[in-house]
């Protein structure tokens, strides 16, 4: 069983076992001290200096007594539609950069997106900058881990009285919809378009670009209409005019709009 997965257990477990009551702090410091109880006889100090070897999750509680969301790491929820959401600090960082080495791999041909997706060589290309980052759990952002959780990192989302709808998520979800079932289908049209996460890892929704699209987009101007396709490298290179080698103004326009233009050129 891996670290985090024992984590999560442990963490469903101390909910059950949590008073009604428990403030956001009184929470933190419980949940730590329970998961502290599985490091009896380990070493602590290897530990404190290697963090990537803790049992660490992130969590979000929703308190009715106190009407108030946790959110301890790196997780989201809709509150009546509103977005709300804990990143780590380096996280989006990170990730675009795994997302620019899948991409170098598809283009110079050592990769397959089925290959990555069997073997994620990217990811493994990022272990040690996620190890890295790691060093600041608990410190830089909050997680449950059995060590200490800062409180001035977890966000705590306060509702006023009354209903409201809420969704609570991991991070493992890029889009939340008003179900499950809704969200695992946003999730599964996201992978079927884009497997490997690279254009939601530069930064870039899917939805945005339509968006910026529909926009720009004018049926009235003919060039608008008009959409070349080559797939021979031979022809694109050596034959086609610098527009089809380096993208289109209206394209370049709408990756400016949607500041990614310098991610554009690395495609």
């Amino acid at each position: 069983m891996s670290n985090g997965r024992l984590c999560m257990l442990l963490i469903s477990e101390y909910i059950r076992l949590a008073s009604p009551q428990s403030s956001a702090a009184d929470f933190c410091d419980g949940l730590t001290r329970h998961i502290a109880r599985k490091y009896a006889g380990s070493d602590i100090a290897r530990l404190t200096e290697h963090p990537e070897e803790r049992l660490t999750a992130s969590c979000i509680i929703y308190s009715h007594t106190r009407r108030q969301i946790w959110m301890i790491g790196d997780c989201q929820c809709l509150v009546d539609g509103q977005l709300h959401d804990n990143p780590k600090p380096s996280e989006a960082i990170i990730a675009g950069r795994r997302a620019e080495i899948a991409l170098h791999m598809l283009q110079s041909g050592e990769a397959t997106v089925a290959s990555l997706r069997h073997d994620d060589k990217a990811r493994k290309a990022i272990i040690p900058e996620l190890i890295e980052a790691m060093h600041g759990q608990n410190i830089t952002y909050a997680v449950a881990d059995g060590f200490p959780i800062p409180m001035d990192k977890v966000r705590i989302v306060s509702l006023n009285p009354g209903r409201h709808d809420i969704i609570m998520a991991s991070d493992g979800y890029p889009f939340l919809e008003t179900t499950l079932a809704a969200s695992e289908k946003r999730l599964a049209s996201q992978l079927s378009t884009d497997p490997l996460n690279t254009l939601l890892q530069c930064g870039i929704e899917e939805i945005e670009i339509l968006k910026c699209f529909n926009e720009k987009w004018n049926d009235n101007i003919d060039h608008f209409n008009n959409v070349c396709v080559n797939i021979s490298k031979e022809d694109i290179l050596h034959l086609s005019g610098h527009y089809l080698v380096y993208g289109s103004e209206f394209i370049c326009g709408m990756a400016a709009d949607l500041f990614c233009q310098y991610k554009l050129k690395k495609i």
